[in-house]
């Protein structure tokens, strides 16, 4: 050990010169795991396969090798960009990713772009180590081949551009380091760069299992938050689309309804976010206050002691979060409405009218759906008709008979408004069908 030994003068003379010719170092420091060192070195005189993109008034080369793929927000609903809390999220074809807009990230205002559709048209699928994210381009220009050699220390050391090149049309040029723009933009991705390793530490391997959540504050004003794969998209609606019908919320949009949960009261509110989830048969709706953050939250919580919309308690940051149960939510809300896969009741005779007015309610809130006529290729689950209507030859299954007064004339007939006695004949013939 000497007077300058192991105080980082060595480390600080390495830095000093990869600065130098425009490189960069960072240190990844995880206690208990060890420090990581990353040195960037520009690349030297090279030709390297780019897209040139277009934020605001500049062009900017991406490299060919990083990108996965170029997508336009508009195609067809395969495409859709949502805004959870102050975070973009672009869903393509399922699979979610963070979007970062260029032009926002570096000042680049599109005098060009139409204030009435703000979101943007191109997005460019980058790949880097850890994950992949978005980013959204005002113009996608051209395919070149470029020379590339490194930028001024000053450029490089931002840590977002790569290199410098010279197109044909003589006008200067950046290529984006993507690695680079995803840590501008505060993307952390759950995938450890240590996972690539051929040896793992024993600490790493016994990290706490993690999902990746919406926070939010709901509207009793409590932090809570909601798995990421439950949700569809969450988006802002007015007050007046929601409506207290039939004994629960519902929320009218879309041209239909959705039933919705909440915990806390609407009023005094002009508008409210709503976190829609589907299960792929069904619909919900989940009124909040405003929507936070994705954080990746720990499996791990204290259950509930009491079934509800609340599964338990998960500790984040020194804070106690509640996590919805998704699973008692649905249960809870779709309980009587329209399922497309539900069995069919057909109804038919002459009181096919009055059944259909009557009894629709009931029997979708048993289960099924209500038709009074057959689509091809459909079989009924049960068939409903009054005691002394014919029954059409097209109209084969399990048949329930309604008749007009109690103890009507069949024995096998049940009083139209025995309304406990057709719901255990509904429920007799689907155990029936089951066996």
């Amino acid at each position: 050990m000497t007077s300058v030994s192991g105080r980082g003068v060595g480390m600080d003379v390495v830095r000093a010169n990869i600065e130098q010719i425009g490189g960069r170092i960072e240190l990844a420091n995880n206690p208990g795991r060890g420090l990581r060192i990353a040195i960037h070195v520009p690349l030297t005189l090279s030709i390297i396969s780019t897209i040139v993109v277009g934020a605001g008034a500049q062009r900017f080369a991406v490299p060919r090798q990083a990108i996965e793929e170029i997508v336009t927000a508009r195609a067809g609903g395969a495409v859709r960009i949502d805004r959870l809390g102050g975070a973009a999220i672009a869903t393509v074809r399922d699979r979610r990713l963070p979007l970062l807009a260029l032009g926002d990230l570096l000042g680049l205002a599109d005098d060009r772009r139409d204030p009435e559709t703000p979101e943007p048209e191109t997005l460019v699928i980058v790949g880097v180590p850890g994950g992949s994210y978005a980013i959204a381009v005002d113009r996608l220009l051209d395919n070149e081949e470029l020379v590339i050699k490194p930028a001024p220390p000053a450029v490089m050391a931002s840590g977002i551009y790569a290199g410098l090149t010279l197109p044909d049309s003589g006008t200067p040029m950046l290529l984006l380091d993507c690695a680079g723009l995803a840590d501008a933009a505060g993307f952390v991705f759950t995938r450890d760069l240590a996972a690539n390793d051929d040896e793992t530490d024993d600490t790493a391997a016994a990290d706490e299992p993690r999902q990746p959540a919406l926070l939010f504050v709901d509207l009793d004003g409590a932090r809570r938050a909601v798995a990421l794969a439950a949700i569809d998209r969450v988006e802002p609606v007015s007050i007046d689309a929601i409506h207290h019908k039939g004994g629960r919320l519902r929320l009218s949009i879309d041209g239909g309804m959705i039933p919705l949960a909440a915990q806390g009261g609407l009023d005094g509110r002009d508008d409210i976010h709503v976190i829609r989830m589907k299960d792929g048969d069904h619909e919900i709706g989940y009124a909040i206050a405003e929507a936070l953050d994705i954080a990746d939250v720990p499996l791990a919580m204290a259950i509930a002691r009491e079934p509800g919309p609340v599964a338990g308690v998960i500790a984040l940051d020194d804070d106690q979060i509640e996590m919805l149960d998704v699973h008692w939510l649905f249960a809870d809300q779709i309980d009587g409405t329209f399922a497309a896969k539900a069995p069919l009741c057909l109804i038919v005779g002459r009181e096919a009218a009055w059944m259909a007015t009557f009894l629709r309610p009931v029997l979708e809130r048993a289960g099924y759906h209500v038709a009074a006529s057959l689509k091809p290729g459909e079989t009924a689950a049960v068939v409903l008709a009054m005691e002394d209507d014919p029954i059409p030859a097209h109209a084969a299954g399990p048949l329930v008979r309604l008749s007009r007064m109690r103890g009507g004339a069949g024995a096998d007939s049940i009083y139209r408004y025995d309304r406990a006695g057709l719901l255990g004949a509904l429920a007799a013939h689907r155990t029936e069908a089951r066996a």
